[in-house]
């Protein structure tokens, strides 16, 4: 969900070589795409990335904010954030965490002062 709760679809590995976005506009009832398969600046991404939306920067936008959890070159979790303004092309951070690489029983979440939140499940 983005900022103004409409919702939005990721494909992970569309073939095109970036991960891209569709978003369909809440005020439509759903109906009606605000963005329709936009190439994000980031490359492929599979199963083993989660998403999340947040103002990272502070300047009122929804910033793209990627978990790679697993198969990192830091052998960590690794969040990136794709800036909102720049429709998600530019990287505002992009770095390897303390927290080891993870799997599908960890979800993660964006704490009230950009915190990575990360609950593992048993």
């Amino acid at each position: 969900m983005g900022g103004f709760h409409d919702l939005v679809a990721i494909n992970k590995q569309p073939g095109t070589g970036y991960t891209e976005m569709s978003v369909l506009t809440f005020g439509s009832g759903c109906q009606v795409f605000g963005i329709q398969n936009h190439s994000t600046g980031m490359g492929e991404t599979g199963l083993n990335c989660q998403f999340e939306f947040a103002d990272w920067d502070g300047d009122r936008q929804d910033d793209l904010i990627a978990i790679k959890k697993s198969g990192t070159g830091t052998g960590s979790t690794e969040p990136s954030v794709l800036s909102g303004a720049s429709m998600w092309q530019d990287y505002l951070l992009a770095t390897g965490t303390a927290l080891e690489e993870t799997g599908a029983n960890w979800e993660f979440e964006i704490g009230a002062y950009m915190d990575l939140v990360g609950i593992r499940n048993l």
